[in-house]
């Protein structure tokens, strides 16, 4: 018997495997239709709950099932870190050094790092949701994937953190990641959005020992020598941007216009909406409107083809105007509400003053102003809703 000769059983064989193949891609496709379908639609975690919550049995309708409840002694370190990063404004490396010199085990019953904290922070499960997707398997390695590629739903368990809190959190931790946790950290004021007016890099801290002087100075040129020597004293730049936000908050007329403008752009946005949304409607009753023509004889087959690609196509392009209109108006409600928290930014900012609020005019001033460009003889503000 020579197996090269047996074609039959080669066929047999690849479609064996083949089969086979397809078998598992099914049994994955349902998996991953299943735990979407546990978080989204019935709010359950599909993993090991994480730090914060333990696993308890109960019977429900005549069986037992196995729920999330709060561990209240991690519960506390886990609101511990979420008001020492956000309240206090440590850094990711302070908690974890305070919490590592005080003996507190991490969930690995080890030192505390960096990444352990990252991910507590970024865990939507502690204030009520469930995720799924957020890390993947990869040749045997774990990897975390980027938030926007998350499923999240509502969870059954208590939540830890309040919603507010872990939203602002998230704001915070973006921040952190757009200016650079040593520009947040830093004394100056503006370090992390002053920025060159010549090559748009961000200016450095440079100090005067003779005279006791802080300057802003162009990383470009401290690091290459590329750029201008451009450099100018921190109290001038400070004291024009601090003045120019003082005249913002207390210009109610300004402050009123912008939330106006804002305002007067998501009408006009949900306006257009619903122009596109009844053509799409007229649209889809003419299609059916052209299919009784054509089953009572009015039309021809021909005819009824013609017309209903010129009504697809029409409805096609509607489809996508929509789709990008629904997204213009997510983004002119957000609009509003940046308006909003601009607004109580520059309230908050009326009411800290002196050097004994200078971390907080810090952080509303980032929470201001996207960035100031300096050059040797003009200072230029751009607001964050500029």
């Amino acid at each position: 018997y020579n197996p090269d000769d047996d074609d039959p059983a080669l066929i047999v064989e690849t479609f064996s495997d083949t089969k086979a193949e397809l078998d598992v891609r099914r049994i994955v496709r349902n998996y991953k239709m299943g735990m979407k379908n546990r978080v989204v639609n019935r709010g359950k975690m599909v993993s090991h709950p994480p730090f914060g919550y333990k696993t308890k049995m109960v019977k429900r309708n005549g069986k037992f099932e196995k729920i999330y409840v709060i561990d209240k002694e991690k519960a506390e370190i886990i609101k511990r870190i979420y008001h020492e990063y956000y309240y206090k404004d440590y850094g990711i490396w302070k908690i974890c050094k305070r919490l590592n010199r005080e003996g507190i085990p991490s969930p690995q019953k080890k030192l505390w790092h960096r990444s352990t904290i990252t991910n507590i922070l970024h865990n939507p499960t502690y204030c009520g949701k469930t995720r799924w997707g957020w890390k993947i398997c990869r040749r045997g390695r774990r990897i975390l994937t980027s938030p926007d590629k998350w499923i999240i739903g509502d969870g059954e368990h208590e939540a830890i953190i309040s919603s507010q809190s872990f939203k602002k959190t998230q704001e915070r931790l973006e921040q952190r990641k757009t200016i650079g946790g040593r520009a947040v950290g830093s004394s100056l004021l503006l370090i992390g959005i002053a920025k060159c007016g010549y090559c748009g890099y961000s200016m450095f801290s440079k100090k005067d020992k003779r005279r006791n002087h802080h300057f802003y100075w162009c990383g470009t040129y401290a690091h290459t020598g590329t750029c201008k020597p451009n450099q100018i004293r921190q109290e001038v730049v400070d004291k024009f941007v601090i003045e120019d936000i003082a005249k913002l908050a207390n210009s109610k007329a300004k402050k009123a216009m912008m939330e106006q403008r804002a305002k007067e752009k998501l009408v006009d946005v949900e306006k257009l909406l619903g122009q596109k949304s009844r053509a799409l409607k007229n649209i889809k009753e003419r299609l059916k409107r052209l299919l009784v023509a054509y089953e009572k004889g009015f039309i021809t087959l021909e005819e009824f083809g013609e017309q209903k690609t010129i009504l697809k196509e029409e409805e096609n392009e509607l489809k996508e105007e929509c789709l990008g209109l629904q997204e213009r108006l997510g983004k002119a409600g957000m609009s509003v509400d940046a308006h909003r928290e601009f607004k109580q930014a520059l309230g908050l900012f009326k009411k800290a003053n002196g050097e004994a609020n200078k971390a907080r005019i810090k952080r509303i001033l980032q929470a201001l102003i996207e960035r100031v460009e300096v050059k040797k003889r003009s200072i230029k503000i751009f607001y964050r809703l500029d």
